[in-house]
């Protein structure tokens, strides 16, 4: 399997995750992400709250799609918040010396 540059880690935003890039300008200091990141909730509360519907929750549908759409976010945001912190270490750390190579996993 050939692993693209920017798939699932190298670039600044998950291209598989729809608010991965409200999230990573949140995590980032950037408050235009707030609004992007609470759309995203609301968004996903209702995704969510139709498959539990489907799946015959009915007694508190939506405060149980609230919480599973916060706790996604939360992953998320936390997922943000390593990839903030991973992009600046990674921009202040040395170059490898040449003819050597960095691990993708291993830096």
């Amino acid at each position: 399997m050939k692993i693209e540059p920017g798939f699932l880690g190298e670039a600044p935003v998950c291209p598989a995750l729809p608010s991965g890039t409200s999230a990573y300008k949140l995590m980032s200091g950037d408050p235009s992400g707030l609004l992007g990141v609470v759309g995203h909730t609301l968004g996903r509360s209702v995704l969510v709250g139709t498959g539990m519907a489907v799946a015959g929750e009915r007694k508190h549908l939506v405060r149980n799609a609230v919480a599973g759409a916060l706790g996604i976010e939360a992953f998320v945001l936390m997922w943000a918040a390593w990839k903030v912190r991973d992009d600046a270490s990674r921009a202040s750390a040395p170059a490898p010396a040449p003819g050597t190579t960095q691990g993708a996993f291993f830096p």
